[in-house]
């Protein structure tokens, strides 16, 4: 049906697709992240809240 060597470059595009796709969705929330990120760091530049710590995890909380 196939030789060895198509067998190996098909497996070989398969997994070159998938890590293509798997690093653009990795990408895209990095990106997503660090303009959360920054929105957060205008609003405290802005005077409109602050960064605060909890959880183990970092939020931003507006004035109210």
């Amino acid at each position: 049906m196939f030789t060895d060597l198509e067998y190996i470059l098909m497996v070989a595009v398969a997994v070159l697709l998938w890590r293509n796709s798997d690093v653009k969705r990795w990408g895209e929330r990095e990106e997503r992240r660090a303009n959360k990120y920054a929105n957060w760091l205008v609003g405290v530049y802005e005077n409109k809240g602050k960064i605060v710590h909890k959880d183990d995890s970092y939020y931003f909380e507006e004035k109210t």
